[in-house]
């Protein structure tokens, strides 16, 4: 199942390197993926989707459905 991980670099919640831990597992097993690193962002950072994180997000959301589901 393709997977889109958005991740903060400054998560206090969710340590980044979880997400950099599960791309690796996703490249082995040949999982279509994208891990969307964003160094300045904190957990949630998307929720505000007219912030710099939130437009970051949707674009990419956006390309990331559109690639996998063609």
């Amino acid at each position: 199942m393709p997977t889109l991980l958005i991740h903060g670099g400054n998560d206090a919640h969710v340590h980044y390197e979880l997400s950099e831990m599960l791309d690796k597992k996703l490249d082995a097993y040949q999982v279509k993926h994208l891990l969307l690193g964003l160094p300045w962002a904190t957990h949630g950072c998307e929720y505000s989707l007219n912030g710099p994180s939130g437009q970051l997000a949707k674009y990419t959301i956006e390309r990331f459905v559109h690639v996998v589901t063609r």
